[in-house]
């Protein structure tokens, strides 16, 4: 009986060993700091001016809102044209 239980801690401390290595041993490549979004939108012909105007209205009230808030530190618009048709 004690022989069954002398073996039975050896092997909890074993497991809690093993346990302890493989997590000190994680290996984590992020760390805190900023984080950046980026969203591709493509328009579709003729609505490019009904898009800017969305951005320029709703879109961006919720933005001025995230920011007040400190959800967001800062957003940002990007425009460009697509070089062929599968950007």
């Amino acid at each position: 009986m004690r022989k069954r239980r002398l073996v039975g801690i050896c092997a909890a401390v074993c497991l809690l060993l093993l346990g302890a290595s493989v997590f000190a041993q994680m290996v984590r490549p992020t760390h805190e700091g900023t984080v950046w979004t980026l969203s591709f939108i493509r328009v579709k012909a003729g609505m490019g001016p009904a898009y800017d105007k969305y951005l320029a209205g709703e879109w961006k009230k919720e933005q001025e809102a995230l920011k007040a808030a400190g959800i967001i530190l800062s957003y940002k618009v990007i425009g460009t044209e697509a070089h062929s048709p599968t950007d």
